[in-house]
C-alpha cells in the first residue's frame, strides 16, 4: 500500500493492529508525531543503506523498534553498544541487505560503457551551492578529456534546491556528453557506468558491491547527523572502508580527478579483488536476506 499523504500515513501507523510492522524509515517512535501503534506485536526496522548506523542517522534513530535487521557486523556491533548502554532489550537480527540482493540478481556486471562515469553525490541542507562549487570543476575536467558523464542529484537536494540545480545543469546544457538524471530507478544507469564518483553517499557500497567496479570518493564535509558517533568503539565503515572500494580524491590537491580515473583504469583487477573481500566482510547472508526475514516473521 502506498501513502501520498503524510498525515494519513502517521495516523495509520499510530492505530494499526498487526502481527508484524516492517519499516525502513528511522526515528519512528521518538516523538508524538512519529508514534508507532502499540497494537503491533513486532515492529521491525530494515536498513535501506549499508552505511553505518552511528554517523548519518540521528542518535536513537532505531530505539523505537523491537527488532533491527542488521546489514552486517558494523550494524550489529554499533547497535549492540547503543542498546547495552541504554539497557534496552531490542532484538538484533543478522539479516543482510535485500536491496543489494535485488541489484545483484537483476544486473549484468560487464554490460557498461568504458568512458561513462556516474556522479551521484549526497546533499547538505546548509550548502545549496554544493554541486556548483565542488562538482562543476570535476565535470568540466571529465568532459574535456572525452568522458561521458551522468549526474544524478540526491532527491533531497532536488526537493529543496531545485533552482540551484537548474542553474548547475545549464553549465553543461550544450554538451552532448553530459546528462542529468533524476529518475526514480537508478539501476540502469549504475549498470552502464564504468566508474562512480561520489562523496559520502551510500550508493558507493551498492555500486561497488553489485558490479565490483571502483568508486572515486571526493573528499569533503562528512554527512553527520549524530555528533556523538565518535563515542562508538567502531568507526563508521563509510570512513574506514573507502579505500577498499576505490580511491579518495581531495579537490584541494595539485592533481586532477582525471588522474585518479586513469589510475583506476590501469588497476581494475586489483580493485575488484579488494571490493570482493570488503563485500564478504560487511554483508550478512548475501543473496539470502529474504530467508532471514521469513524466519523472523514466523
Amino acid at each position: 500500500m502506498e501513502f501520498n499523504n503524510q498525515f494519513f500515513l502517521l495516523l495509520i501507523l499510530s492505530i494499526i493492529e498487526c502481527e508484524n510492522l516492517i519499516l525502513t524509515t528511522p526515528d519512528f517512535g521518538k516523538s508524538k508525531k512519529l508514534k508507532i501503534s502499540k497494537r503491533c506485536k513486532k515492529v521491525i526496522y530494515i536498513f535501506h543503506s549499508a552505511v553505518s548506523s552511528s554517523m548519518i542517522y540521528n542518535e536513537g534513530a532505531f530505539d523505537g523498534y523491537d527488532y533491527a535487521c542488521c546489514v552486517g557486523d558494523h550494524h550489529f556491533l554499533e547497535l549492540s553498544e547503543r542498546y547495552s548502554e541504554k539497557k534496552q532489550s531490542n532484538h538484533l537480527v543478522k539479516f543482510g541487505y535485500p536491496y543489494l540482493d535485488y541489484l545483484m540478481v537483476n544486473t549484468e556486471k560487464n554490460n557498461f560503457e568504458k568512458n561513462l562515469i556516474l556522479i551521484a553525490p549526497t546533499w547538505y541542507p546548509e550548502y545549496p551551492d554544493y554541486y556548483e562549487s565542488i562538482y562543476k570543476p570535476i565535470i568540466e575536467d571529465l568532459l574535456e578529456n572525452k568522458f561521458k558523464v551522468i549526474f544524478r542529484p540526491h532527491p533531497e537536494y532536488l526537493k529543496r534546491f531545485s533552482n540551484n540545480f537548474y542553474d548547475f545543469k545549464q553549465n553543461f546544457s550544450s554538451n552532448q556528453n553530459f546528462e542529468a538524471n533524476d529518475d526514480d530507478e537508478n539501476l540502469q544507469i549504475m549498470q552502464k557506468s564504468n566508474f562512480l564518483i561520489t562523496d559520502w553517499s551510500g550508493i558507493a557500497f551498492e555500486y561497488a558491491y553489485t558490479f565490483l567496479r571502483p568508486v572515486i570518493f571526493v573528499e569533503g564535509p562528512k554527512k553527520i547527523l549524530n555528533k556523538n558517533y565518535t563515542k562508538f568503539k567502531n568507526s563508521p565503515i563509510e570512513i574506514t572502508d573507502r579505500e577498499e572500494l576505490g580511491e579518495i580524491w581531495n579537490p584541494r590537491e595539485d592533481y586532477k580527478v582525471i588522474d585518479v580515473v586513469q589510475k583506476i583504469k590501469i588497476n581494475e583487477i586489483l580493485y575488484k579483488e579488494k571490493i570482493t573481500k570488503n563485500l564478504e566482510k560487511n554483508i550478512y547472508n548475501l543473496g539470502k536476506s529474504s530467508e532471514e526475514i521469513l524466519k523472523l516473521l514466523n
